[in-house]
């Protein structure tokens, strides 16, 4: 998986569409078909992401240990098993487990 800025690729795909007005498109499954080409090399040139992060557990709060909290982005989540990546901010965990 690979976190694109989004951002990034909404303004390259609006920046495209007002360069190619004068593109002469026969039928709609040209367009289409050229749409997703461009689309996609637009994506895989997108800036990436690559946070880290940890799991951090309350221990007092939450003795059932089934609460985590993201340090990357702070938000909190259930898990029976935490997971390897934060399903908010997509930060890889691969730093030690906090317990507080």
């Amino acid at each position: 998986m690979r976190l694109i800025d989004a951002d990034y690729v909404m303004e390259a795909l609006r920046d495209l569409d007002e360069k190619n007005e004068d593109v002469e498109i026969d039928t709609p499954e040209v367009g289409f078909v050229y749409g997703i080409r461009t689309a996609l090399e637009i994506v895989d040139f997108a800036p990436t992401f690559s946070n880290h992060g940890h799991w951090i557990f309350d221990r007092e709060k939450w003795p059932e240990g089934r609460m985590f909290r993201c340090s990357a982005c702070g938000l909190t989540f259930a898990f029976l098993n935490p997971r390897n990546f934060c399903p908010s901010c997509g930060a890889t965990m691969d730093e030690e487990t906090e317990t507080e």
